[in-house]
Order: C-alpha cells, then structure tokens, then sequence
C-alpha cells in the first residue's frame, strides 16, 4: 500500500470515529418501549409538530436538528414523547415544559434569551465592540507619536538638503546663475 492510499484510508478512519462514538455515547431508543401516544399520531399531528418544531434532536450523530423533521430513532421517541404528553391533557406549552424538565435544555433549539444566556447572545458582540473601541484610540495614540517623531526628526535636519550634499549645491548654485543670465 503506498503512502497516499494509507494516508485516505486513515483520514477515513478518522473522519467516521467521532460519529461512532457519538453515536454510542447517545442511543437511539430502539431497544426501549416508544411510550403510548394514544390516538395522537406523532408525524402527522400538528400540535406535536408545533412544540417538536422548537426542540432539537439529541441523538448526537445529526447536527441537531428540529425534531419534527429529524429521522433518527432518537427523535422518532422524542416525537412520540410529546405525543404521549398531549394525550394527557397538556397543551403545547406544558408539552415543551415537561421535555426541557426531562432532558435539560440541551434539547431545546434555541436557548432563552434571558438570564446567563443573555451574556451569551450579547457578550461576542460587546467583545468585539470594546476590542474595536481600544483599537481606535490606540490607533490615535499611535499616529500622535509617529506624528511628533517626526517633527522632531524635521527639526534636526533643519540645515537644507544642498548643504549635506555637494552635488546638489552645485546644481542649486547652475540654476541660480542661469536664472540670472536670462533675466
């Protein structure tokens, strides 16, 4: 086997191990009992479609997904889980209530905007605002001193170009005589 077809064959292998383990660290459901919905079909309904809309697939191998249209086992439970909980007697609110309750709010899509999550929506955005801020007036600060370095520079070399160089008086000193002559 040559190097280039070892090295595609181990960035394949590679490639598929986080799925895998993912895949185990986070079951399907398919060995367990799917819990009774009643006469709620968990696809088609609308009111189990509304609250797994804003709840997203736990399953670890999708990208979370909303759960009214993942395909996976996991989010084939979870479905069914809402259902059962709407069969009960719960409304859509109390449905989604009662998932965040059981699985945490990692299965929710998009976390509430409100408490720590606040700092989390908000926070890059205030980073990047105050970086910029001090990048604006070290900037200033910055062309300040190129600014007095350079008058100071000025300064020292008061004397005129032609007096450091005596090539250029020389040539300063032809012109000047030609501009008599021809007055």
């Amino acid at each position: 086997m040559n190097r280039r077809a070892f090295l595609g064959a181990a960035l394949g292998a590679s490639a598929m191990l986080p799925g895998i383990a993912l895949a185990q660290e986070h079951p399907d459901y398919s060995g367990e009992k799917m819990p009774d919905t009643g006469d709620i079909d968990p696809k088609s309904d609308p009111r189990v479609r509304a609250v797994t809309a804003d709840l997203a697939c736990n399953c670890g191998t999708c990208p979370h997904e909303p759960v009214s249209t993942c395909t996976c086992g996991t989010a084939a439970r979870l479905r069914a889980e809402v259902a059962s909980f709407i069969s009960k007697g719960m409304d859509g609110s109390q449905a989604r209530a009662a998932m965040i309750e059981k699985h945490g709010y990692e299965i929710v899509a998009k976390p509430p905007f409100s408490g720590l999550n606040l700092l989390a929506w908000i926070g890059p955005f205030v980073g990047i605002a105050a970086v910029g801020g001090v990048l604006w007036f070290k900037l200033g600060d910055w062309t300040k001193a190129a600014a007095t370095s350079a008058e100071k520079t000025d300064k020292k070399n008061e004397p005129s170009d032609a007096a450091k160089d005596p090539y250029l008086a020389r040539i300063e000193a032809e012109m000047e005589q030609k501009g008599k002559g021809r007055s």
